[in-house]
């Protein structure tokens, strides 16, 4: 069998006292499974190799600090003759309040930028076994400025901060189905007496390919595509303006004799919520964005192409019931939701000739988008809710149907503030 790759350790800082702004990135790679062995019957890849990067950047003069911590997991092994593919690695990364190994911290009295990206590996393809499954991505990263203030009790006067997880590739299978894409889930929270500038944005996985990616009539399904799962929280407790940024995105299903489907996405904030997608809070401006877009069908060369993902949001806030946290009320709310629909999956080449007779040339469905807004406070409010149904995939006798869409949005001051709804 093939080896398992190997692991990838990337640590960076950087400290200045001077004016000048501090830039700082650590990027890990792990290592690819090796692969079965020719003439050896079942013999399957090797697990991708895992990675570990951490970063630090530190100005004490007040300039400007940009740290970037990139890691992934390393790619599965091919399996030969029946062996079954590799996983590829897991890719977590973690930076919580008051942890211990996080990966990931700066500080500055100036305008302070960390960025965490999180990819699994690739799942390894086989050629009759089991292909393998796409690595997870997890990026957490979670601040509280009140309670555990950064090096040196540096307080940024602007604390940007992005969280991204991207789910590594399902294996494919020449002769069978493709592998399922990785899971993502990205979460990023923030709580300071500053601006604060928070976004989450997390991808699934595609899926593999299936039945030889379509060739010579092989049945098989494309792998679907992974879920994904986003959260974001900005909270500032000095009045500063808070923006805060959810993006979920389903990942897209893989190419096959039959084309995978793509992932639907659902992101879901109402009042009193449990598990809600994305909060914020400041007596300053606020504004909150909600984006949810559904993975692409993968596409088909003979069978049935894959259907694009579903794509909802709702963003829903009563601040007259259901205050914001630390009882903070904007000045300003914008809420905006955002929903877009997968595209459909389409054929590639001219479909499968059977005894001169053509079939499987149409083009998938694309996804359905629902996207709503409401808000009511006592305060100026600005809402939108944007929905686009996906695009259907192009066919060789038929095209696929568009997805549907339906948007809605209410806003509503009580205090007499301006209203503005789209």
């Amino acid at each position: 069998s093939g080896g398992v790759g190997g692991a990838a350790v990337a640590q960076a800082s950087g400290l200045s006292a001077g004016p000048d702004s501090v830039n700082v990135s650590s990027t890990a790679i792990g290592g690819n499974g090796g692969i079965g062995g020719w003439g050896v019957p079942n013999d399957p890849g090797g697990g991708g190799g895992i990675a570990n990067a951490s970063a630090l950047g530190l100005s004490t003069s007040g300039g400007d600090v940009y740290v970037t911590v990139t890691q992934t997991g390393g790619n599965g092994g091919n399996g030969r003759q029946g062996g079954n593919g590799g996983k590829g690695a897991d890719s977590i990364l973690s930076t919580t309040i008051g942890g211990i190994n996080n990966a990931i911290t700066g500080a500055t009295t100036g305008n302070l930028t960390l960025t965490q990206n999180a990819t699994g590996g690739s799942g390894g393809d086989t050629d009759g076994g089991t292909p393998g499954l796409g690595g997870n991505a997890s990026s957490t990263l979670d601040f509280n400025l009140n309670t555990n203030p950064l090096p040196d009790n540096l307080l940024p006067s602007n604390f940007i901060a992005k969280s991204n997880a991207f789910g590594g590739g399902g294996g494919g299978d020449y002769f069978g189905d493709g592998g399922q894409g990785g899971e993502a889930n990205a979460l990023a929270s923030i709580i300071a007496a500053t601006s604060v500038n928070v976004t989450a944005n997390a991808t699934g996985g595609a899926g593999g390919y299936g039945g030889a990616g379509g060739q010579y009539g092989i049945d098989g399904y494309g792998g679907d595509g992974g879920d994904a799962t986003a959260f974001a929280s900005g909270i500032s407790t000095n009045g500063s303006v808070v923006f805060v940024t959810v993006k979920q995105t389903g990942g897209n299903g893989g190419f096959g004799y039959n084309g995978g489907n793509g992932a639907d996405s659902i992101l879901s904030t109402t009042i009193g919520g449990i598990n809600n997608a994305i909060t914020g809070a400041t007596t300053g401006e606020l504004t909150l964005t909600q984006t949810a877009i559904g993975g692409s069908g993968g596409d088909t060369d003979g069978g049935t192409s894959g259907l694009g993902g579903s794509a909802s949001s709702t963003l829903d806030f009563n601040l007259n019931t259901n205050p914001l946290p630390y009882n903070l009320l904007p000045s300003t709310f914008i809420a905006n939701s955002n929903a877009y629909g997968g595209v459909g999956g389409g054929v590639r080449g001219f479909g499968l000739i059977f005894f001169g007779n053509q079939i499987g040339g149409q083009g998938g469905q694309g996804g359905e988008a629902n996207a709503h807004v409401g808000i009511t406070v006592a305060t100026n409010v600005n809402v939108t809710a944007n929905a686009n149904g996906g695009t259907g995939g192009g066919g060789y006798t038929d095209g696929g149907n568009g997805g549907y869409a339906t948007a809605s949005a209410s806003g509503n001051s009580t205090g007499g503030g301006n209203v503005n709804v789209t």
